[in-house]
């Protein structure tokens, strides 16, 4: 997919958000630390509209999410070294992935190791009303098989299931799904998943093949 391709993809996403309802419930699931998608979103709500973030900022201020995106980029490089690092050089070789562990851990401490636990609690803390109310539903990260991960957390199918059971009434009244991820966009994911935990869902939006990354 080329960029006007990327263009037309977020286009018709920001499109769905600003128009589903006059007054718009959001609820963002940010797996991959994905600021710029959120105020994308977040600036085509029209007036009195809510945006729910998860994780909250409670969880990782603007500070901490700069950490991990920091950690991330350097994580990135290693990892571009420790794969090309040649076996004649084991103990070259060694030194790298022992760097690359470390900086795993570094991350690992920043999220705190946030998963589905937290998500849940996070979830639990917007009030009531709110969560009764959300029509729009946007999950942001990288894609495959139905498992969704990022530089914060990961997330698969059960634990959609599990927050649909968590709370029973956050999924029902959703019009509008938005998936930022490789491959959410097919004919099969769609009618074997995402139609069952959005039963009312009148538009789902996703990429058959490659998604645009969270700065394009």
């Amino acid at each position: 997919v080329d960029k006007w391709g990327y263009a037309a993809f977020f286009f018709a996403c920001l499109a769905s958000v600003g128009t589903a309802l006059a007054r718009s419930n959001v609820l963002f699931i940010d797996l991959n630390n994905a600021a710029s998608e959120i105020r994308a979103v977040r600036d085509s709500l029209r007036l009195n509209s809510e945006l729910h973030v998860i994780p909250s900022t409670h969880r990782f201020n603007n500070s901490v999410r700069a950490q991990i995106l920091e950690v991330q980029a350097r994580i990135v490089s290693a990892t571009e070294v420790a794969t090309h690092c040649p076996a004649r050089n084991l103990k070259q070789c060694r030194v790298q992935w022992a760097a690359l562990r470390q900086l795993e851990l570094q991350r690992e401490r920043l999220t705190q190791r946030y998963g589905i636990e937290q998500i849940v609690e996070d979830i639990s803390e917007i009030d009531a009303r709110a969560l009764d109310a959300i029509d729009i539903v946007v999950i942001s990260g990288h894609h495959g098989n139905g498992y969704f991960r990022g530089e914060i957390a990961q997330l698969d199918i059960d634990d959609l299931l599990r927050v649909d059971a968590e709370f029973p009434a956050l999924f029902g009244r959703v019009r509008t799904l938005i998936l930022l991820g490789c491959d959410t966009g097919t004919p099969a994911l769609f009618s074997d998943v995402f139609a069952r935990l959005f039963p009312t869902a009148r538009l789902m939006i996703g990429s058959e093949d490659s998604a645009p990354t969270r700065n394009e």
